[in-house]
């Protein structure tokens, strides 16, 4: 044992020995380190205190800036310093924090969908729709609304699900309702089934806006009927065209269905590609018979009468 002791002292001595006759090392040279940026800035502009309304537009990826777009050739322009003042645009568009009057709503889920806000916020606005009004138009059976506002009032009604979460939300904390939400809560409290009942009202209000379009569109088609049967310009063109058809025919025709009135420009000159049947008929008629050139004054309902599909 204190041979061991003894070997290991005098490996220590010679170590030291070893390391004390060795040279220090030099001082590492410090390196230069780069300067810290300004405080406070961002992307060159200084930061502001200031909460400053927020732009919401989408962002682009970067991999589209590239492309053939304006914002290639935004890219290319020169940096534009000194054009705005920052301080003034924080100080313009800062956001004026509420003088407390009224609670700050919570963050909180949705019970009804952002787009059924959103959209039935837009049609309450945009017809000044109470939901008491609406309420007494449901409960009458009457409306003074149109089919379309009704339609869009029914599109955008909380279904089952979004009204069990508007009424769980009403009994936990009112205030975080949206007024597009209050307004159909105030309905429903006010009428019964008033989905079924908006159905029937919508249906009422189109069959009434059908039955006066139908109306208007069959004083049309009768009016227009009366002056084909009534106008002697009309019977002396036919009589025209039924000449002209026969002479090219060579045939003794004596009538033919009138749709093929229809067809009049579907028959072109050989001499001049651009000119038809009706074109041909329509200079004799100024030529020789210049007295029914305005047909069409006979014939003042058979347009609008044209126009009536039969899906009407």
């Amino acid at each position: 044992m204190d041979s061991s002791i003894q070997t290991s002292r005098l490996l220590a001595k010679s170590t030291s020995a070893i390391f004390s006759s060795c040279s220090p090392c030099p001082t590492p040279t410090p390196t230069m380190l780069p300067p810290p940026p300004p405080p406070n800035t961002v992307n060159g502009h200084k930061r502001h205190r200031l909460d400053c309304r927020k732009l919401s537009w989408e962002q682009l990826s970067p991999d589209l800036l590239n492309r053939d777009t304006i914002w290639k050739k935004v890219r290319k322009h020169l940096p534009l310093e000194g054009i705005f003042d920052s301080d003034d645009i924080m100080r313009e568009f800062s956001v004026v924090p509420s003088s407390g009057a009224s609670p700050k709503k919570a963050k909180r889920e949705n019970a009804m969908h952002e787009k059924k806000i959103f959209n039935i916020s837009i049609v309450m606005t945009h017809y000044k729709l109470k939901a008491e009004g609406v309420a007494q138009c449901l409960i009458s059976g009457t409306s003074h609304l149109t089919s379309d506002v009704l339609r869009q009032l029914l599109a955008f009604a909380p279904d089952e699900r979004e009204a069990i979460a508007l009424r769980k939300l009403e009994r936990e904390n009112e205030i975080l309702l949206e007024p597009a939400e209050h307004f159909y809560l105030q309905i429903a409290a006010s009428v019964p089934s008033y989905k079924e009942r908006l159905r029937t009202v919508l249906l009422k209000a189109q069959l009434q806006e059908g039955s006066h379009k139908l109306s208007h569109i069959l004083r049309q088609f009768i009016m227009a009927c009366q002056e084909l049967i009534s106008s002697e310009k009309l019977a002396t063109f036919i009589e025209l065209l039924l000449t002209m058809g026969n002479i090219m025919n060579g045939s003794d025709t004596c009538a033919f269905k009138v749709t093929f009135v229809t067809k009049l420009m579907d028959y072109k000159s050989s001499v001049n590609k651009t000119t038809t049947v009706l074109d041909y008929l329509t200079r004799v008629i100024i030529t020789k018979c210049p007295h029914i050139a305005a047909l069409q004054d006979d014939l003042r309902h058979v347009e609008q009468a044209s126009r009536v599909h039969s899906s009407h």
